[in-house]
C-alpha cells in the first residue's frame, strides 16, 4: 500500500529564491521518522504545482476487501480476524463476480451509504469491481476448502460506508441468500435503505490513490507557477514551495 500527502513549506530567509531540494527533504524526514521508531517511510518526494492537493486532485481510489471462508475455523480464525472478514460459509465466486459487474458504471448509491445529506450527491461512478480468489498467505495453515477472496473496486469518489455495503451484498449473493438481480433492484430503488449492513471495517484496505494526467514539471526542482504566482514570487522573498507528493507506505 502506498499513500500520497502534500505539504506547503515556507522559507523565512531566501535571498536567491532557490526552492527546497525534495530529495534532501525526504532523507531528513525519514531520518526523524526512524529515530522516533514510526511505522511509516517516505519513498518519494517531488515538486508539484501550487494547485496540487493530495486529496482533491485525486482522480480515483482503489480499495481491496479481504474475505476468508474457513469451514473449520470460521469466525474463530485468530490469525485473520482483525485483518479480514472471516466466516464459515464457502462462497459461490461465480455469482459474486456477476454481481460485481452490475455495480460498474454510474448509479444512484443512496441504498449503499450510511446516510445522505441534502448537500451530498448520491450519484457515483464505479470504474470496475471484481471478485477473485487469491493464494493463501505464507502464515496460513494451508487447510483444504479454505477460500481467500479479494473484492476489488475502483472509482473517483465514494460515499460513507459505500464500499463495505457493496461488499456485504456481494457476500450474501455468494452465500445464496440474495440473487444477482438484487443488485440492479437496489440501484434503482431510492425511497428506502434496503442494502442491509456494512461489511466489517477490518477487511477493507485502501490500496491506491491515483492522479491521472498529473503532469509534474520537476526540471531544476522548480514547480510550475501561474502568472500571478510568478509576480508574487518576484515581490516576496518568502517563497512558498509546495513539495511532494510524499509516497508513504508501511514498513515491513
Amino acid at each position: 500500500m502506498q499513500y500520497v500527502a502534500h505539504v506547503d513549506l515556507e522559507k523565512k530567509e531566501q535571498k536567491d529564491n532557490v526552492p527546497y531540494n525534495a530529495s534532501l527533504l525526504m532523507k531528513s524526514v525519514n531520518s526523524t521518522l526512524m529515530k522516533d521508531n514510526e511505522d511509516i517511510l517516505i519513498t518519494n518526494a517531488e515538486m508539484v504545482p501550487f494547485s496540487f492537493h493530495s486529496r482533491y486532485s485525486a482522480t480515483y481510489r482503489r480499495y481491496v476487501y479481504r474475505i476468508i471462508s474457513d469451514p473449520e475455523l470460521g469466525f474463530n480464525n485468530i490469525w485473520e480476524k482483525n485483518f479480514a472478514w472471516t466466516q464459515e460459509s464457502i462462497l459461490n465466486l461465480s455469482l459474486m463476480q456477476q454481481g460485481c459487474k452490475l455495480f460498474e458504471g454510474t448509479h444512484n448509491f443512496s441504498n449503499f451509504c450510511r446516510s445522505i445529506s441534502r448537500h451530498r450527491d448520491p450519484i457515483r461512478t464505479i470504474n470496475f469491481m471484481k471478485a477473485y480468489e487469491v493464494p493463501p498467505p505464507f502464515y496460513s495453515l494451508n487447510r483444504k476448502n479454505t477460500q481467500y477472496i479479494h473484492v476489488e473496486v475502483q472509482g473517483p469518489t465514494f460515499l460513507h460506508s459505500q464500499v463495505r455495503k457493496m461488499v456485504h451484498l456481494i457476500k450474501r449473493i455468494g452465500e445464496g441468500k440474495l440473487l444477482v438481480d438484487d443488485v440492479e433492484k437496489l440501484l434503482t430503488t431510492t425511497d428506502y435503505h434496503t442494502a442491509g449492513y456494512a461489511a466489517p471495517a477490518s477487511g477493507l484496505y485502501l490500496m491506491e490513490v491515483g492522479y491521472e494526467n498529473q503532469k509534474i514539471d520537476t526540471e531544476n526542482n522548480n514547480a510550475p507557477l501561474s502568472n500571478n504566482e510568478s509576480s508574487n514570487k518576484a515581490e516576496d522573498n518568502n517563497l512558498i514551495d509546495k513539495i511532494l507528493p510524499f509516497s508513504i507506505k508501511e514498513k515491513t
